[in-house]
This record gives C-alpha cells, structure tokens and sequence, in this order.
C-alpha cells in the first residue's frame, strides 16, 4: 500500500502543473465541431492575449 501512496504522491505533482500548462497554452483557442468546448473560467483570463 505504501508503493502504491508513493507512485500516487509522485504522479499528483506533476499532473497539476501540466493541467496548469495545458490550460495556458489553449486559454485563447476554440474547439473542433465535434468536441464539446466547456466554458472557460474567469482566472483564466490573463492568460488571454489581447488583441
């Protein structure tokens, strides 16, 4: 159970920043037709390029 908690710890802190990342990267891009496009939260907002 121990290994499991540690390989768990591990793989969390990583998986935070990336999302972090991922949603940077994609704050200023639409969605396919055919993928569904949540909306996008207000702290994101100044990650925008402004235009």
């Amino acid at each position: 159970m121990k290994k499991i908690s540690f390989i768990l710890s591990k793989v969390m802190k990583f998986s935070a920043p990336l999302a972090l990342a991922l949603a940077i990267l994609t704050a200023d891009s639409a969605c396919y037709y055919f993928s569904y496009q949540p909306d996008v939260p207000r702290s994101l907002d100044r990650y925008r390029r402004s235009e």
